[in-house]
């Protein structure tokens, strides 16, 4: 390469304070066309200062996203996308959604599947414009039909749960079932829920055990398809009841990277009930309220326990009872059932009353809604 070619860089130029010539000649003769407005040119500029092995310093970053901007803004899919990727991570500053929406929007529009996912996500989070649940629904299902694995799974979710829809199990796992296609983890830990429970789909603790070793299996791993196995051991469903192995299979849900919350709770109850081999674990249980009262039977069951044992909670065996009876009603699991019973008869004739009145508004006031996992 010429001097005069290299003239294109200035001296104070990433590239060259790196020492990577042969990524500053290709710069240099990339420069002038890409100042010329061709896309193409900008995009693999800002690909060149992106690069880690040329440098990475975010200096070099911001290089990159000002010309991968410039190719996103004439209509280049993977400018666009690059620029929204460094602007949703912060890679060259502070995390700019809004910025990333703006310039994602356009080829999301055109059936760009990440930039689909990434608006959707936007919405769902409130990040660069205000929570908007249908939207974020409607632009993960676009996603998902164009292909996006997390958008399939992110989709089945909200049916799951009614969140920005109407709430349709049936539809909810045929999206995860395509999303565990794609080797998404977390898809495949809510189909083993879907048959651990028999929500959308038969019954089957056998294929609830087969997808919770496929979510464990995936690249990643998975938090939650531990302490299912762990539920499955502690009731005998589908396997012989073995507290043992269900408190190893709590450990290894609470001691892992982003521990699962229902795990640590479980952990702590355990340690709280003589136990005291077990670690106890930083997990407050009054984030258990809004999913009991969402009828999620987990949350109820560990509610329960908590209010029951006075973990991370005040002692209260009558509001303990109320929420072991709705869980049993939900699914008679037998460490539910047996908990009930236990407490109720620890109890008063007037406590039970009361317990029972207060489970039974609880029922009424989700009359016709099935039970959640999640």
């Amino acid at each position: 390469m010429s001097s005069s070619a290299m003239s294109n860089l200035s001296a104070a130029d990433p590239l060259l304070r790196k020492d990577v010539p042969d990524a500053a000649t290709k710069a240099a003769e990339l420069r002038p066309r890409a100042e010329a407005g061709e896309a193409e040119a900008q995009f693999q500029l800002g690909e060149l200062y992106d690069d880690p092995s040329n440098g990475g310093s975010p200096e070099a970053v911001r290089i990159a996203l000002s010309w991968y901007e410039k190719a996103g803004a004439q209509g280049h899919v993977q400018g666009a996308n690059c620029s929204g990727y460094v602007l949703l991570n912060g890679l060259a500053g502070a995390p700019d959604h809004a910025r990333a929406m703006a310039l994602l929007q356009p080829i999301a529009d055109k059936g760009d599947s990440w930039a689909a996912q990434q608006i959707a996500e936007s919405y769902e989070r409130g990040q660069g414009t205000a929570v908007d649940l249908p939207t974020a629904v409607t632009w993960y299902r676009r996603a998902a039909q164009a292909g996006a694995g997390f958008a399939m799974y992110r989709l089945g979710y909200n049916l799951a749960n009614g969140r920005g829809v109407e709430r349709n199990a049936e539809e909810a796992v045929r999206w995860f079932r395509a999303a565990a296609d794609k080797e998404i983890s977390a898809a495949r830990a809510c189909l083993a829920a879907h048959h651990l429970h028999g929500i959308g789909v038969e019954l089957d603790y056998a294929a609830a055990a087969d997808w919770c070793r496929k979510a464990q299996e995936t690249r990643g791993g998975n938090t939650w398809a531990p302490f299912l196995l762990g539920v499955m051991s502690e009731n005998g469903l589908g396997t012989p009841r073995d507290m043992e192995a269900a408190i190893r299979f709590y450990l290894a849900s609470a001691q892992a990277r982003n521990g699962h919350y229902h795990a640590k709770v479980r952990c702590n109850i355990l340690n709280a009930t003589g136990l005291s081999h077990i670690p106890r674990f930083d997990a407050d249980p009054q984030w258990l309220q809004a999913g009991a009262e969402n009828g999620e039977i987990q949350a109820m069951y560990l509610l329960a326990l908590s209010l029951q044992y006075g973990v991370g909670l005040e002692k209260n065996p009558g509001e303990a009872l109320a929420w072991l009876i709705l869980a049993a009603a939900s699914q008679p699991l037998p460490a539910v059932s047996e908990a009930r019973d236990t407490l109720r008869a620890q109890l008063a004739s007037d406590q039970i009353a009361q317990a029972e009145r207060l489970a039974e508004e609880r029922r009424q006031k989700r009359a016709g809604e099935p039970p959640r996992m999640f």
